[in-house]
């Protein structure tokens, strides 16, 4: 039998968790307000007028597309090349589009009143 204290655990230091969590930072950013004020902004009837449950169920398929996406932009992105390597191009494109994304998604109501599309 060995002699391996299994009972000692270690800890991280402070500079250690916020190295780990330092990545997860700009996605809470930006997901944040979408699950907390676009379901409330779009269920509104001073907003949209939808129900609560076909916002939820909007964004539940949101997320059901990206089972489908990930994998494809995965292989598309391991397959790809070009004089600036595989990943960048995807690591400067995403975030461009991603941005452009999320503030559509925050003045979708002065673009309705704008437009007059949804009435």
């Amino acid at each position: 039998m060995s002699n391996n204290n299994n009972n000692s655990k270690t800890s991280l230091t402070n500079f250690q968790l916020a190295s780990y969590s330092a990545p997860a930072t700009p996605l809470a950013i930006v997901g944040l307000p979408l699950v907390a004020y676009v379901p409330a902004i779009y269920a509104d009837p001073d907003g949209f007028g939808l129900s609560l449950g076909l916002v939820g169920l909007m964004l539940t398929l949101s997320r059901f597309t990206d089972v489908i996406t990930d994998p494809i932009i995965g292989f598309v992105s391991d397959s790809w090349r070009s004089k600036w390597g595989r990943r960048k191009p995807f690591m400067i494109a995403g975030p461009c589009s991603a941005e452009s994304e999320n503030q559509l998604i925050h003045i979708a109501k002065e673009i309705k009143g704008q437009t007059d599309v949804f009435r």
